[in-house]
């Protein structure tokens, strides 16, 4: 949403439907699927330097609106 804003007045139909898209998967869950199946990928290969980037990315998202 962020980006929408920073964006305006020139808000790109492909900038629309990349929120549209991060919406939905909160919605329906599959944002959350992706990371747990990052996080299961990383432990199954044995780098756990992976698996905490992608618990961190998770946990505590990186702000683009400043």
């Amino acid at each position: 949403m962020s980006e929408i804003i920073e964006a305006y007045p020139d808000v790109t139909d492909a900038l629309i439907e990349q929120a549209r898209a991060a919406f939905a998967g909160q919605f329906d869950g599959s944002n959350a699927r992706a990371q747990q199946a990052a996080l299961d990928a990383a432990f199954q290969q044995q780098r756990p330097e992976d698996a905490t980037a992608v618990y961190e990315a998770h946990r505590f998202p990186k702000r683009t609106d400043g």
